[in-house]
């Protein structure tokens, strides 16, 4: 076998992996997307802490405000509603955006399959924790909210990882053991929120940056 011919050989093996990868994986995740995302999260929480005149860095608990009393404590579910809403619409925005912008230029459809499957296992352990936390919000315990979001996000994105690239399953072990980690600190979950969904977001995006989009 001469050069050529095992050159052509080694060439038509990538591209059979490449086509078996793309039918497999969901390749236009955006490490851009990722980075705004986190960025997101950390405007979020900031404003949140802000608007309720807490110390950025200081601990605080939600569940000793809310057993508190007062007009303070009649506001925190909806401010904690209103910022999640905001970050998670916001976020949405971008994600979808900057996707389709890497399905264009990778010459991908944006939805197929593999976005199906992808969004199916993301999407049911958010679901799920979706209204988990409405039932922490009901029995007055806004303090889990923080741990429980991390967590059912975190699961979500391992279940996701299968059919992503390998970089969001590691996301979402991540997230997943900062959510753990925050339901033994009552107290800090804001700032393990910020972490789990702000800093690790971020590290996220510069990775898939570097190692796919470059």
């Amino acid at each position: 076998m001469n050069m050529s011919t095992e050159q052509e050989h080694l060439e038509s093996i990538r591209e059979m992996r490449n086509l078996m990868e793309r039918s497999t994986r969901y390749l236009s995740v955006s490490g851009l997307a990722g980075v705004i995302v986190g960025f997101i999260a950390l405007g979020g929480v900031a404003c949140l802490l802000t608007n309720m005149d807490i110390p950025i860095g200081r601990p605080v608990s939600f569940n000793e405000l809310a057993a508190a009393g007062g007009p303070q404590a009649s506001l925190i579910n909806e401010r904690i509603l209103t910022m999640a809403a905001g970050v998670f619409s916001l976020s949405l925005i971008v994600e979808i955006g900057l996707a389709y912008r890497n399905a264009r230029k990778l010459r991908l459809p944006l939805w197929d399959a593999t976005a199906r499957r992808m969004i199916t296992a993301l999407g049911i352990p958010i679901l799920g924790g979706g209204v988990y936390c409405l039932s922490l919000i009901q029995a007055g315990q806004p303090d889990g909210l923080a741990p429980a979001s991390l967590i059912f996000y975190g699961l979500g994105l391992v279940h996701a990882g299968r059919h992503a690239v390998p970089d969001v399953g590691r996301l979402g072990l991540a997230v997943f053991v900062s959510g753990l980690t925050a339901s033994f600190f009552p107290s800090l979950g804001v700032y393990f929120w910020a972490f789990g969904f702000g800093i690790l977001h971020i590290i996220y995006g510069i990775t898939i940056h570097f190692k796919h989009q470059r």
